[in-house]
């Protein structure tokens, strides 16, 4: 179980959601973006909305083996047309 955000290893730059600490306890979810905390929140569905927010607004695009699951989140949560994005 990753305990701080120096444990975590990841093999791309790219923004991804974290689970820092116990999974059934005070949960704490860091938007992270090469191991540096962008964004810091409590609640999941809040911060994948942050998560999916961070890309459309910044352009990012989106993980290449992830990008059918983003393209549905964007869709359904942020009722955002994924044909009409460039992600």
């Amino acid at each position: 179980m990753t305990t701080s955000l120096d444990d975590v290893k990841t093999s791309s730059h790219a923004a991804h959601i974290i689970n820092v600490g116990p999974a059934t306890v005070n949960r704490v979810f860091y938007i992270v973006d090469n191991k540096e905390p962008l964004l810091c929140s409590t609640d999941l569905p809040e911060a994948v909305i942050h998560l999916l927010m961070l890309h459309c607004i910044f352009w990012l695009e989106y993980l290449a083996k992830c990008k059918c699951s983003y393209k549905f989140l964007q869709e359904r949560v942020l009722r955002h047309d994924a044909a009409d994005s460039a992600n």
